[in-house]
């Protein structure tokens, strides 16, 4: 098993100068932007050192480049958002005193189902969370009748169709998995419609009627 040892903080360090703020935007499809602001507002170096909260009391760790910030990819944070506290390591030099920051919980993906108002069939359009949508060969499973899912692929244009027919008697809430190829499955929570009923239009005869 492969211990990884703490470096040894050297007494002699000087310390980091202290954090004004720890700064996390978001990108569109996810992605935080990490910048550690000095208490006076200025940028840290290159390579300096930024630990924020991530899930079950583990520390993210992101390494800052040139132009005063780093990124933590999506599926690397927490479900939810993590408040707690955030220290900041310049190099050569002792951590910072720790500072409040809020991690914020990962973006999810969405499935689209929308529903031909004449055939009943349904569209079904999982999109990634900045509005991408997913490469042909991706599965989507849907809730179905009885709890037995309804599985669509997902074509080049990133759309997949249920036939009317397939669908459950009554609007059947719970969760959709995403399957794009060579990841992991994503879940998804989403309401499969009801199945259309045809209706038979009766036309009264003017001269008999």
């Amino acid at each position: 098993i492969k211990v990884e040892t703490p470096k040894k903080i050297d007494p002699t360090a000087p310390e980091t100068a202290q954090v004004g703020t720890i700064e996390i935007t978001r990108k569109p499809n996810g992605d935080a932007i990490v910048t550690p602001k000095k208490s006076d507002g200025t940028n840290y170096p290159k390579d300096t050192i930024v630990k924020i909260p991530g899930e079950n009391g583990t520390s993210i760790v992101v390494t800052i480049g040139e132009n005063g910030f780093g990124e933590v990819p999506n599926d690397q944070l927490p479900k939810y958002e993590v408040p707690g506290k955030g220290t900041v390591t310049e190099p050569n030099k002792k951590p910072s005193q720790p500072v409040n920051v809020t991690t914020p919980a990962r973006k999810t993906p969405t499935v689209e189902l929308e529903q031909n108002p004449n055939t009943g069939d349904v569209t079904v359009t999982p999109k990634k969370p900045g509005g991408e949508t997913y490469p042909s060969g991706t599965v989507v499973e849907i809730p179905g009748k009885d709890g037995n899912p309804i599985r669509v692929e997902i074509g080049q244009n990133g759309k997949g169709t249920v036939p009317n027919s397939e669908l459950p008697d009554g609007n059947t809430p719970g969760n959709a998995k995403i399957t794009e190829p060579n990841k992991p499955v994503e879940n998804v929570t989403v309401e499969t419609p009801a199945r259309k009923t045809p209706t038979v239009e009766l036309e009264q005869d003017p001269d008999t009627g």
